[in-house]
């Protein structure tokens, strides 16, 4: 089994319907911003509906922000995100999320793309009419906010670990109970060898539904600071096919791979997962069976020697989030866990979608490989049905690594 590669989750995502824009030029001509051929300057939503695009074209670097009318109020509107903010001249998307609009009557703002001297802005309006009497989480759409700070150990005596923090933000959003899209976002300081000081990087996975299928396309784009400099870093296709709501085959591929690596996954007639079958883009597959007790996962074998224990400690730590397991998302790095979710990213599993989730949430998962035992410890201050807080801390043989901070605020999520 070679060694996965290490992205982020965060876990986002097939993008509504957008009729486009008018010519952005005040004059109507062709100007520094060009946005989508046949586009609207007015675009339409339903209360339900949270996610939204703008494609355009920039002649230099570009800013997007929303106000509150048509001449100004920027900042003021708590209701629409506007999820990216800039870029550098090409081709670019505005990408945005609208909350779910439970106010009774319809609402509108206003998003602004400018490029230097030229603007456009684009009236975003939000009906109120989706729900038809029935309570919003019924619906299942909604989104999902997270903070996640990562303390690396930055010193080379272990017994007096100085720990560096780096903050990462997600954005998932749901509609109908299925992920349509997921943003992270982080800072990365570069050495003194680099021209630049830092970098920002973005990462979006795009959930792309039909039928029986889904493909999640993941991007990750570093812009480098203070250069300017745009590199696309890392680009993966992830795909699965699911019966009875479960997923039970699929593969992913990374966009320097030659050959895409195959997984399948059988349930029992309770819909409990049994076992996953992963061929890591070989010809010899690995088979990870599941033991469950109590409701709850207790170990993971595969063929290839490792072993999963999963301890749950507390019986008051209740799963909540079926369309977000945190049982899936929390632990560190662990290479026969992520295996055994048949995509090494974990994120079909971490939206609820490999059959019925733990009754409850993991507070130590560990592996042994014959070597060493990795493990992550789970410490939770809070669950509840808005709010997640959880320290996250990685052994290797008993000995610390790093730990997660997290916070996640849910927004009409099962």
């Amino acid at each position: 089994m070679e060694m996965k590669r290490r992205i982020f989750l965060i876990l986002t995502s097939l993008l509504m319907s957008l009729t486009a824009m008018v010519s952005c030029t005040d004059d109507g001509g062709t100007g520094k911003i060009q946005l989508g051929e046949g586009q609207a300057s007015s675009i339409s939503f339903s209360a339900g509906q949270t996610p939204g695009e703008i494609r355009f074209t920039a002649a230099a670097a570009w800013s997007a922000y929303t106000q509150t009318t048509p001449a100004g109020g920027v900042g003021e509107v708590e209701w629409l995100h506007v999820d990216t903010r800039n870029g550098s001249a090409g081709d670019a998307v505005v990408t945005f999320t609208l909350d779910a609009n439970c106010t009774g009557t319809s609402r509108t703002a206003y998003i602004v793309i400018i490029c230097e001297d030229q603007k456009v802005v684009i009236a975003i309006t939000q009906t109120a009419d989706d729900y038809a009497g029935e309570e919003p989480d019924k619906l299942g759409s909604g989104t999902v906010e997270i903070t996640k700070t990562m303390y690396y150990n930055q010193s080379a005596d272990s017994e007096n670990p100085t720990y560096f923090p780096e903050t990462h933000t997600y954005l998932i959003v749901y509609q109908d109970g299925k992920p349509l899209r997921m943003v992270s976002r982080w800072r990365e300081d570069l050495n003194s060898n680099s021209a630049d000081s830092y970098c920002m990087a973005e990462q979006t996975w795009r959930f792309t539904w039909s039928g029986s299928e889904v493909v999640a396309d993941c991007k990750t784009v570093n812009t480098y600071h203070p250069s300017g400099k745009v590199v696309v870093d890392e680009e993966s296709r992830h795909y699965a096919r699911l019966a009875d709501g479960r997923v039970v085959e699929g593969n992913y591929k990374w966009s320097e791979d030659d050959k895409a690596s195959d997984w399948t996954a059988a349930y029992d007639a309770s819909g409990y997962l049994l076992n996953t079958r992963n061929n890591d883009a070989t010809t010899t597959w690995d088979k990870y069976d599941f033991t469950w007790g109590g409701g709850n996962v207790k170990s993971i074998k595969s063929t290839s020697g490792g072993v999963v224990t999963i301890t749950y400690a507390d019986p008051a730590l209740l799963n909540l989030h079926r369309q977000l397991d945190l049982n899936w998302i929390v632990p560190g790095s662990l290479e026969y866990y992520d295996f055994a979710a048949g995509d090494i990213t974990r994120v079909f599993a971490s939206f609820g979608l490999m059959g019925n989730p733990s009754k409850h949430l993991a507070t130590e998962i560990s592996e042994n490989d014959g070597n060493n035992t990795w493990s992550c410890r789970m410490t939770y201050k809070e669950n509840s049905a808005e709010r997640t807080v959880v320290t996250a801390t990685d052994f290797v043989d008993g000995r610390q690594r790093e730990y997660a901070e997290w916070e996640i605020k849910y927004n009409n999520i099962k």
